[in-house]
């Protein structure tokens, strides 16, 4: 199958998904009067695990209304609903706490996403991962990644016009003021409109040499290249797509399955063919100060 036939085809599947969840989105509305807030809540994250049990490997388990409890018993805020690893036991997974060591994603689930929500999601997000960070590890990627990602999924949103830049806007704030890149939403997804992304990358020490006015560098005593080398850093960047936010969070979940090799070998092939994301804005560096001592130790020791 050819790369347009696979990016033709997948458009088609898709687009009938975001349909579908209009639909249910439109019914949870028109049943909401005779419903109470909590049930109209618990009726659409519902919608968004069905949706991603249809997409998603079969073995993999889902929980709702969880607390997550981490390596020294304590417990996060209560969370709408996470995916759990295959071999999770079913007799744990029906206990509304969760061990932080099986979950591969959590979830916040709104009906219509709106902007007084994201003060609150993000503060949220932050207590989770702090709650969730991984231990102490000399490897530079392992400290600035969570111990899992988490997404924020909605049906619809308050915006009637450019509803992406209006929540990428909110994003780039919530970068800017983050306190360490772990405890950034990975995600946030709006089935009707498409979404926002927060990668954080690490960026390995460069060499810098030192150049004259014509663009040459300047030779050290041994001839080679004058310079000094760059520390170890973690770039974060907010990332955009429109249009269909089921499509990006689904690809993003394929993606993070593929890493932890919980996909097929066929479904592999067609993820890597296939792309979703739209553009790229700002991006914050993060200090070295930023790594615990023991991190900080091993980039010194290995830069260059």
């Amino acid at each position: 199958m050819k790369t347009n036939d696979s990016q033709h085809q997948l458009n088609d599947f898709f687009s009938r998904a975001t349909r579908e969840m209009a639909d249910d989105y439109a019914q949870i509305r028109k049943d909401h009067s005779r419903v109470d807030a909590k049930v109209a809540g618990n009726n659409g994250e519902l919608n968004w695990i069905n949706l991603l049990k249809k997409w998603l490997p079969s073995n993999l388990q889902y929980a709702q209304n969880v607390r997550i409890l981490n390596a020294d018993g304590n417990r996060t805020k209560e969370i709408d609903f996470v995916i759990l690893e295959p071999g999770y036991p079913l007799a744990l997974a029906e206990k509304n706490e969760i061990l932080s060591g099986a979950v591969i994603a959590s979830f916040e689930c709104k009906l219509t996403l709106r902007k007084r929500d994201l003060g609150d999601i993000f503060e949220k997000c932050e207590n989770l991962k702090s709650l969730t960070k991984p231990k102490a590890t000399i490897d530079p990627a392992q400290d600035f990644r969570g111990a899992f990602p988490h997404y924020v999924v909605s049906h619809s949103s308050e915006w009637k016009s450019e509803p992406v830049a209006k929540i990428y806007a909110e994003l780039l704030s919530s970068v800017i003021r983050a306190s360490h890149p772990r405890n950034l939403v990975d995600g946030i997804y709006v089935a009707d409109a498409g979404g926002v992304e927060c990668r954080s990358v690490g960026m390995p020490p460069v060499f810098q040499p030192v150049l004259y006015p014509d663009g040459k560098w300047v030779p050290g005593p041994d001839g080679e290249p004058f310079g000094s080398w760059t520390d170890y850093t973690v770039c974060t960047m907010p990332m955009w797509f429109e249009a269909d936010g089921i499509r990006g969070l689904v690809l993003s979940l394929f993606k993070l399955l593929r890493g932890k090799s919980l996909l097929s070998d066929a479904l592999n092939s067609f993820v890597a063919r296939v792309s979703h994301i739209g553009g790229e804005g700002h991006m914050r560096h993060w200090p070295l100060e930023m790594f615990d001592e023991r991190t900080q130790s091993w980039i010194k020791n290995n830069k260059g």
